[in-house]
């Protein structure tokens, strides 16, 4: 397993230090950082940039546009129905997890912000390089 891990972590993967047990442990830095990396920047089945458009609010090919706002305002609101209508347009389950996960990470995220500054602290976007 760890030969494994080490592996996928080259090719961009990062891991929780509890797979890593009784290995080499990597400190990968701000928690934060880390998870923007992995569902914004690391490999999947979708452009990074179409995860970070789903994240951010920015523009979306039309079949995506509706479902990744809905995700982030009023994710309570997601059926079936939008399910099936984004798996109709072709796109597959791996897709729609990863676009669904980039939106709600990018609703956390800036409620994270909100917070921060809230609080007289630097926003994630200002820590990062």
């Amino acid at each position: 397993m760890q030969s494994g891990t080490r592996a996928l972590h080259r090719f961009g993967y990062r891991f929780p230090r509890f797979l890593l047990a009784g290995g080499e442990t990597i400190d990968h830095g701000d928690a934060v950082e880390n998870l923007r990396h992995t569902v914004l920047d690391a490999p999947g089945t979708t452009d990074p940039a179409l995860r970070a458009a789903a994240a951010s609010g920015g523009p979306l090919p039309e079949s995506w546009q509706s479902y990744a706002t809905t995700v982030r305002d009023a994710s309570y609101k997601i059926t079936g129905t939008d399910i099936d209508r984004l798996t109709a347009a072709g796109h597959t389950e791996d897709q729609i997890f990863e676009v669904t996960v980039a939106a709600a990470t990018g609703a956390a995220l800036h409620s994270f912000d909100s917070g921060r500054r809230a609080l007289g602290h630097k926003t994630t976007a200002e820590l990062a390089p």
